[in-house]
């Protein structure tokens, strides 16, 4: 997040002892006013230690250390979702949080353990004299445990996470630069995992960082040398199999490890930011590709191509902005743009989905739920937002045939769906049979490797010309 400079009446936490001297961490409150020669050596905010006295005890305790003997520990604790108070409640809010989350980690270690702030909403710990692995995991418990009482912020009662990473000091006698960037290795590949969550550093991630590394470089030279493309799936009108629809899939032509689907890469273009401009990347793809399908005659300007987000676009994007540029640059009506949101998504982020969908309805654009049906918690925001599609979750084509189960809870989904005039395509079709329980029960559309592979552009207009037929 972005950094901004601390208030001058900001309160803070004073680290020193009454005679001068400042401890290892935690202490009374002080008026930050009060300045002093070695100030830049702890944060104006917190008063806990800076980066720079941060390394410096750290290393201090590296030279100091017995072999064999007890351990020195590094922890990297970065708070889950710091921006969205910011953003949401104000910078204010944001300080107070932080000087509650630093005196919560002050009050659960010892006091010789080093509390500092790295970062806007990162904290590093420097535990020694550690027995092994497992003390520093109940630490990291501690830590977690700690958190769990909600923090009261703005007047409001307000629940955080942190994500950890763990660094531990081996025989190979690292130096504090190396296991402060281990910690913090170990913690992003925490975060990966999802909030709250906790990673010991290991050396197989160091050599998992390095391919990340890699792999993040070519990500961008991917962007500026045109290695990715677009496949389409075409989508059928169950009722009469008329080409209605096609979904959007990227696809990246690696020069050395040849095509890539995006499961391979999506993850770490996700972690890396580096999505939303893979996304926009492939929005103006496809919306240029749909208009040349309309000027070409290929088809007539109610068909419509549909394009997944994921959550990091959302979050970090302003998708609304980029679409209405795109629709506007490529001459494409919005009512020929379908964007598809996965029901997980959705429930982990329902009121800025809620937000979004109301953006598209705005501009024309339909708003899909792919993957629904996992949980039926969801029909709950068919009924307050502008939804105009659902795509059912997988297993539940699948076992369209021989579960009784997955037929009830498509039966339902399509009424719900058509009593709010939302139409429902079945995904991963493959059987004619299954093709039939799916009409039986009210699908609309469907697609899958019954009717057609993902293609190039150039395909998908021989299938709309009627040059190509169905793989069935």
């Amino acid at each position: 997040m972005e950094e901004r400079p601390p208030q001058e009446e900001s309160l803070s936490f004073e680290t020193g002892n009454g005679d001068g001297a400042r401890p290892d961490t935690s202490g009374q409150l002080h008026d930050p006013t009060e300045q002093s020669p070695d100030d830049w050596l702890f944060d104006p905010l917190t008063a806990l230690p800076s980066r720079t006295l941060f390394m410096e005890r750290l290393e201090q305790c590296l030279a100091d250390r017995r072999t064999p003997g007890p351990i020195t520990a590094v922890f990297y604790v970065d708070i889950d979702h710091f921006k969205s108070i910011n953003e949401n409640l104000g910078y204010e809010a944001g300080d107070e949080l932080l000087l509650a989350v630093a005196k919560r980690l002050q009050d659960t270690l010892r006091p010789a353990d080093t509390v500092a702030r790295l970062t806007t909403d990162e904290f590093g710990l420097v535990l020694d004299d550690l027995s092994d692995i497992a003390q520093a995991m109940t630490v990291a418990r501690r830590i977690t445990t700690c958190l769990e009482e909600p923090l009261t912020v703005a007047q409001l009662d307000v629940f955080v996470t942190a994500s950890i990473g763990i660094a531990l000091e081996s025989d190979q006698r690292e130096n504090a630069e190396v296991l402060l960037r281990n910690a913090l290795e170990a913690k992003d590949r925490a975060k990966e995992k999802g909030d709250g969550g906790c990673e010991v550093f290991h050396t197989g991630l160091a050599k998992e960082a390095l391919e990340r590394l890699q792999l993040e470089h070519e990500i961008r030279r991917a962007l500026d040398e045109d290695e990715l493309s677009v496949r389409y799936q075409p989508i059928l009108k169950i009722s009469n199999r008329e080409v209605i629809g096609a979904e959007a899939l990227v696809r990246w032509e690696h020069p050395t490890r040849g095509t890539l689907a995006p499961i391979e890469f999506f993850p770490l273009a996700e972690a890396t930011g580096l999505i939303v401009p893979l996304g926009k990347f492939v929005l103006d793809h496809v919306c240029r590709q749909a208009r040349a399908w309309q000027l070409e005659g290929a088809t007539s300007s109610g068909m419509r191509i549909n394009l997944n987000l994921t959550p990091k676009q959302l979050l970090e994007g302003d998708v609304i902005s980029d679409v209405a540029e795109v629709l506007s640059r490529s001459g494409l009506e919005s009512d020929s743009l379908v964007l598809e949101l996965g029901e997980s998504a959705v429930l982990d982020h329902l009121e800025l989905a809620s937000k979004f969908a109301t953006g598209l309805d705005r501009l024309g654009v339909q708003l899909a739920i792919d993957d629904f049906g996992k949980d039926l918690t969801a029909i709950d925001f068919l009924l307050r937002c502008p939804v105009r599609a659902l795509k059912l979750n997988r297993s539940l084509v699948d076992g369209v045939e021989t579960q009784e189960n997955s037929r009830a809870v498509i039966r339902h989904i399509c009424s719900l769906a058509h009593e709010r005039g939302i139409r429902v395509t079945a995904v991963g079709v493959e059987t004619e049979t299954q093709l039939a329980r799916l009409d039986d029960l009210g699908c609309d559309a469907a697609q899958g490797f019954l009717f057609y592979r993902p293609m190039s552009g150039e395909d998908v207009a021989h299938v709309l010309s009627g040059a190509a037929t169905p793989a069935g």
